[in-house]
């Protein structure tokens, strides 16, 4: 006899398999006397000739919150969360699924199905009649609550679920080992042990009262059917029974904008990777407060129930209140100012109307009369002008957020620094208003070599002068190079005897291989990580909400509504997930992931065309130089001055060789990767030439729309290859104001400086064009590039390169469709059209109606995410309902 067989036997005599059909077993009253934590009165409603148990606790008037127990426990499982929940004044109602807890069990396993158990819960609230209900679901009872609540949408306010799926198993799907083992098991084993498997699924151990209380439901095999049956009634083929019924109610959740909320562990190997497709494909899982139980198992209710509990509370209390964050509820109407709306078919019209977060109709006042509701929103304008929301085309979030907590050492306009004295001032400030120890960094952020009266980099010895105790780190404006003091270099292991790695620079002292302090590029990034670590990471999480909030209302007070973070690692990453998770992105973020740090099998793995929670990875970036101010652009001819020990200095790659780029490029393409390579210097745009060539010709594919960067030197020869390529281009225009005038008389000289930032000659070969601030580098500011792109005057008021000025409506494009468009967003951002995302910003005055130089000085008046107010500096006028 096999052993199948041996266990097929044991189960008929374990399960009471010889039951007849339909018949019941009812577990007596009394092994439910004295359970800890359990002193809540049993209800009971008869369905289909089955006492079906279930607690009822809270005030009457409450509103509903339904829990869903797992398998194989029962309604005990929420003792630690029901006086949570009824504290908070809700209506708590925990039913016990067919065969579990006090609800009536049928004796053999053939008697259980997935529909059953749908079709009694179903009823149950039906009886009950619950209205503008929470639903909360975690193993089976997701499984069978999710489909309760698609079944009857209109019945329920919001969804939480944790631990648990919808499955829809597609052709030839298979389930995983591990889990058939577990069919195996539940279904044949001669012993169940019920309390045993609940408390093997904790990190919590659970005391011997509490697994007696977890038995209670089960004093022999012959209740233990239903128990057996379930893990074999998970959905696991498509032809199951109950994949129809699952797809029904996805099409759903597909189109649910109510909030939906996740509250998975950290530390359950079963689901884990299960709240993936709520997060990609239910709308109302955008922007909710999602959040990850620590230190909790499969049963999360037992590891991290109070704080379960409390996330369903808020849920509930967002109800009431309006959520902070989530799709815009209602019809707003949007007249009588300018609406700039970039879809070159309807550049302007009269009234836009938004409901539910997007965009109904674009046209007269009259239309908008027509197609509105009883309480829709009028919003007059007052003469100013409506615009699509601006996309950042190329900045660094976390970076930008974590400059807010440095020492500031920017030169003017944006700050006051401007000698290394300085700089020494604002550390000796610093130390003296916060002491620092041996081990605590002080760290500075800003500073700009060319602006500085010295003309030269502060050195080791500068900032030796304030401490030599205190690590110090000065981090250079563009982030490619920083000098660090003797204690720093110390703690991050440089020594004379080390190496520089490839691509990056250790300066030393002259005739010395002692370090100076000044570390650029790859030399500089683990002393950079290692400082952004320390601020970041606090051990609680809290400094780093607390500065990328500040960073995100930031660019919302800038008009932003989309913002990219192009330099992720790991780290950042995990952190901007958590955010997501929290919520607490009020705009979109987009981030793409730097190849030093993440292979392209991570990135490919981590790229999604759909956000989560206002979230997604785009792609993945590469850097081939750095920059021209702090002289590490690699360029084609020499540096137009010369510094002392340098004969034709032109910058160097960061990537040497060519065939690794070529490589390197290549597995991004192989993969389908969308990528953006930093090529500032035309040398290193020549090497990115040959690199996207290449590989454009190993992996043909339509729509690459790699981005290019930076490209302030783009030559005439190049622009005429760059056109055969697949290639969007993106110009740091701000470096036009900054640093025009130095470019020309000591990086570039007059005839490149020129041609920098060519925004013309690329528009006038119809590339897709955008602008960008590359933010800490320059500050957060929309109306700045505007300005530089159509005006390129430098500070001393010379202009450069006037035949590359792009017009006002080019500029704007670049700064809203055009980034769109290099995004992959462009259906659904960008231009006010029909069937778009409200994202929408309004400024002070009509751009296209202002002279040149008051572009600069325009100002943001509301920026507006998905029809939903995110920031707002003067209340708009609105009229009384029409």
């Amino acid at each position: 006899m096999t052993l199948l067989s041996l266990l097929l036997v044991a189960a008929l005599s374990a399960c009471g398999g010889g039951g007849e059909r339909g018949e019941i077993v009812r577990t007596p009253d009394d092994r439910f006397q004295d359970l800890p934590g359990w002193s809540f009165e049993p209800h009971y409603e008869v369905i289909d000739g089955l006492r079906i148990h279930y607690i009822d606790e809270g005030p009457a008037s409450g509103r509903p919150v339904l829990l869903l127990h797992g398998e194989p426990s029962w309604a005990y499982l929420y003792r630690k969360m029901v006086p949570v929940l009824a504290d908070a004044g809700l209506r708590v109602i925990a039913p016990d699924l067919v065969g579990f807890g006090r609800s009536d069990k049928y004796v053999r396993v053939e008697d259980y199905s997935y529909a059953m158990q749908v079709e009694v819960m179903a009823e149950l609230v039906r009886r009950l009649d619950l209205q503008d209900a929470v639903f909360f679901g975690q193993d089976w009872g997701g499984l069978v609550g999710l489909r309760v609540v698609a079944e009857d949408p209109d019945r329920f306010a919001a969804v939480v679920i944790g631990n648990t799926a919808l499955p829809l198993p597609g052709e030839g799907a298979s389930p995983p080992f591990a889990f058939r083992a577990w069919q195996l098991f539940s279904r044949y084993s001669p012993v169940f042990p019920i309390s045993g498997l609940i408390d093997t699924a904790t990190t919590t151990e659970l005391s011997r009262e509490v697994k007696a209380a977890y038995d209670a439901p089960f004093p022999s095999s012959r209740y233990m059917a239903g128990a057996r049956a379930m893990p074999s009634l998970v959905p696991t083929t498509s032809d199951d029974p109950a994949v129809s019924a699952n797809r029904a109610a996805w099409e759903v959740f597909d189109t649910w904008e109510k909030p939906f909320v996740l509250a998975f562990s950290d530390g359950d190997p079963i689901t884990r990777g299960a709240d993936a497709p709520f997060r990609e494909r239910v709308p109302g899982a955008q922007g909710q407060p999602h959040t990850t139980i620590e230190a909790a198992g499969h049963f999360l209710q037992e590891d991290g129930g109070e704080e379960l509990a409390a996330l369903i509370a808020l849920v509930a209390e967002g109800l009431a209140t309006g959520p902070p964050v989530g799709p815009a509820i209602g019809t707003r109407i949007f007249h009588g100012g300018s609406i700039l709306t970039m879809n070159p078919e309807q550049p302007s019209a009269e009234a836009v109307v938004v409901t539910d977060g997007r965009i109904r109709l674009v046209g007269t006042v009259e239309a908008a009369r027509r197609a509105s509701v009883a309480d829709a929103e009028w919003i007059d304008l007052e003469s100013r002008a409506l615009l699509p929301g601006f996309i950042d085309a190329h900045s660094h979030l976390m970076q930008t957020a974590l400059k807010l907590a440095t020492v500031a050492m920017d030169p003017p306009p944006a700050g006051d620094v401007t000698s290394i004295a300085d700089i020494q001032a604002r550390f000796r400030a610093e130390l003296e208003r916060s002491p620092r120890g041996a081990d605590e960094w002080l760290v500075g952020w800003g500073y700009d070599n060319g602006m500085l009266a010295d003309g030269r980099h502060p050195t080791r010895e500068d900032l030796d002068s304030i401490s030599t105790e205190v690590p110090i780190f000065l981090l250079h404006f563009s982030i490619h190079q920083s000098v660090l003091n003797s204690r720093a270099l110390e703690l991050i292991g440089i020594t004379a005897d080390s190496e520089a790695p490839e691509g990056g620079v250790i300066r030393r002292l002259p005739g010395s291989r002692e370090p100076n302090g000044i570390l650029e590029e790859t030399a500089h990034i683990p002393a950079l990580m290692r400082v952004a670590g320390g601020i970041l990471n606090d051990g609680t999480g809290e400094t780093l909400r607390r500065l990328v909030a500040e960073a995100v209302q930031l660019y919302a007070r800038n008009g932003y509504t989309t913002v990219t973070e192009m330099g992720a690692d790991t780290t950042s990453l995990a952190q901007m997930r958590m955010l997501a998770d929290e919520g607490r992105f009020p705009l979109d973020v987009v981030a793409y992931l730097f190849y030093l740090t993440t292979s392209t099998e991570e990135a490919a793995a981590a790229y999604t065309p759909n956000y989560t929670n206002r979230f997604r990875v785009g792609g993945g970036k590469i850097n081939l130089d750095g920059g021209s101010p702090g002289r590490t652009a690699f360029l084609r001819e020499p540096y137009h001055q010369q510094l002392p020990g340098e004969d034709g200095y032109r910058g160097y790659s960061s990537i040497e060789e060519q065939g690794r780029l070529d490589a390197i490029v290549a597995s991004y393409y192989e993969r389908d990767v969308p990528l953006a390579i930093h090529a500032l210097g035309d040398a290193a745009l020549d090497q990115c030439i040959a690199a996207v060539r290449a590989a454009e010709k190993r992996f043909p594919r339509d729509d690459r729309r790699t981005q290019l960067i930076h490209l302030q030197q783009v030559q005439e020869d190049q622009f005429e290859v760059l056109t055969e390529l697949d290639v969007t281009l993106t110009f740091q225009v701000a470096h036009n104001y900054y640093f025009g005038d130095y470019h020309r008389e000591v990086i570039y000289g007059p005839e490149r400086t020129e041609r920098l930032n060519p925004l013309k000659s690329a528009l006038r070969r119809d590339f897709s064009v955008t602008l960008h601030h590359d933010s800490p580098v320059h500050p957060v500011d929309p109306f700045m590039l505007l300005w530089a792109a159509v005006d390129r005057t430098t500070r001393s008021g010379r202009v450069i390169g006037p035949d590359q000025r792009i017009s006002v409506q080019q500029a704007l494009e670049a700064s809203t469709l055009e980034a769109a468009r290099q995004l992959f967003e462009e259906d659904e951002k960008g231009s006010i059209e029909v069937g778009k995302l409200a994202d929408l910003v309004i400024v002070d005055r009509n751009p296209l109606g202002i002279p040149t130089p008051e572009l600069r000085n325009l100002m943001v008046v509301e920026t507006i995410k998905e029809g939903r107010t995110i920031y707002r500096r003067n209340r708009l006028s609105g009229s009384a309902t029409r």
